[in-house]
């Protein structure tokens, strides 16, 4: 009787923990591309918005390339030193056994000083 009451639970349990990792891999993919196309905005000649947006999208670890929301370059000059401000939205469907769960969103960003 215990088995057949405890069983459900532990199998959501594990269905949320693995959940959590594949958000966890997300936010570990998102943090390694925009730190990749921080890297990529900082050579010279200073490339275009839309070239560190595609190094970027080339740079992510198997996520999910339509669950993008948004990719921004933001350029400006911080006490005479031009910068590029990196930002990425990416929303993670959550998915549970028996109900899907709220989406969750990721936000990335990254600053990166140019020469």
């Amino acid at each position: 009787m215990e088995m057949a009451l405890s069983t459900p639970v532990l199998v959501v349990l594990f269905f949320a923990i693995f959940q959590l990792a594949l958000i966890l891999w997300a936010q570990a993919s998102l943090s390694n591309a925009v730190g990749e196309a921080a890297r990529y905005a900082t050579i010279y000649p200073s490339p275009t918005d839309d070239q560190i947006i595609a190094y970027m999208e080339n740079s992510q670890l198997g996520i999910d390339q339509t669950n993008i929301d948004s990719v921004t370059v933001a350029r400006g000059n911080d006490n005479g030193r031009d910068f590029s401000d990196i930002s990425v939205q990416y929303s993670v469907a959550t998915s549970l056994i028996f109900f899907d769960g709220p989406a969750i969103s990721l936000n990335q960003t990254r600053r990166a000083y140019q020469q």
